[in-house]
């Protein structure tokens, strides 16, 4: 073989391999190509159902749950699914992609719902629009217990919190209801409004549930537990110019015994 020959052989080996190595980078990059258009269909997938959920999230505080009670579990989801339509978009963002503005635009249209959900902002005159609230299980003021009795300890913080209005359960009284109300009242030194719920259990001993509030009540009544022990209350008070209703419950226990606490 002449030299001549030799060097057409190898220039023709570096072509051929040249071919070969372009080939296979051509099927690696149609492999990628064909990867990347798979994944961004499956995420615009995820991204419409998790867009679909996320609006009816926001429908469903206008939805009575004893009408249709199914949107009410996207409401309680709300947080998680505004979350994962976020990651969405940075996913979309990192790929250059425009199905970014899809999520996007759903939370913009949410914006109230987030805004209700989330206060990003304190106005000035927010407090002049609250009331404040106090529930406290006081577990009958350790009457039954070997520790002192907590009955003066309680009735001190709430004379130092002075809530606008406070729910008390396994509340203990030695009076009726009545006195018991005059009772608070006089170891507070506030005066409140009451309705107290209270079931005998021998002499002079009475428990049950008590709501007091500074403003006046206007109605009040039990919801019945039928075949249990639990207790619950509610009261309308009127608070400005608005009727607000304040639910009180007690739900019955587990009855656990103490080697199962």
């Amino acid at each position: 073989m002449t030299a001549s020959q030799r060097k057409r052989k190898k220039s023709f080996s570096g072509r051929a391999r040249r071919r070969t190595d372009q080939h296979s980078s051509g099927g690696t990059l149609g492999n990628q190509k064909v990867l990347n258009r798979i994944s961004q269909r499956i995420l615009l997938v995820f991204n419409i159902i998790f867009g679909i959920t996320l609006l009816i999230a926001y429908v469903s505080v206008h939805i009575n749950p004893e009408d249709f009670a199914f949107p009410a579990f996207f409401g309680l989801a709300y947080p998680y699914l505004l979350l994962i339509n976020i990651i969405i978009i940075i996913l979309w963002a990192m790929m250059l992609r425009y199905e970014a503005f899809i999520s996007l635009v759903i939370i913009l249209l949410g914006w109230n719902h987030f805004t209700n959900y989330i206060q990003l902002f304190r106005s000035s005159d927010d407090r002049k629009n609250t009331f404040k609230v106090m529930s406290y299980n006081v577990r009958m003021f350790n009457f039954f217990e070997k520790v002192p009795n907590s009955q003066k300890q309680v009735y001190n913080l709430i004379k130092l919190q002075r809530p606008d209005i406070f729910c008390l359960q396994e509340f203990y009284s030695t009076t009726p209801a009545g006195e018991a109300a005059d009772d608070v009242n006089e170891m507070t030194g506030l005066k409140y409004f009451s309705y107290i719920k209270l079931l005998g259990s021998g002499k002079d001993r009475y428990y049950g549930i008590a709501t007091f509030s500074r403003y006046p009540i206007i109605r009040k009544g039990d919801i019945v537990h039928p075949g249990s022990s639990s207790l619950s209350t509610f009261v309308d008070v009127v608070i400005r110019n608005d009727t607000i209703r304040v639910y009180n419950n007690h739900l019955q226990s587990f009855r656990l015994k103490r080697m199962e606490r």
